[in-house]
């Protein structure tokens, strides 16, 4: 079974979800809606920063997972000042 977010500000915000898939999650956007199921098989990968809470979702997704896990681009998050 499938969860639900709906980004009512942001409608096309989904921008990693090819990233977030390569690593094993179970994830696809219909109708502006993003679409999320559990997944057991997660795995590391190289993927690509695309702007910075796209990028920080990556981050949290990598934190998920006990195998190594490559972010180019990082330039999005490092930017940041917090």
């Amino acid at each position: 079974e499938y969860s639900m977010l709906k980004d009512r500000v942001y409608p096309s915000r989904y921008s990693q979800v090819e990233d977030l898939n390569s690593m094993g999650f179970d994830m696809h956007v219909k109708d502006n809606c993003l679409y999320v199921k559990k997944s057991n098989q997660l795995k590391g990968n190289t993927v690509t920063c695309k702007d910075l809470r796209g990028g920080m979702s990556l981050v949290m997704g990598a934190l998920l997972i006990d195998d190594i896990t490559k972010i180019s681009n990082v330039y999005y998050i490092r930017k940041t000042k917090i």
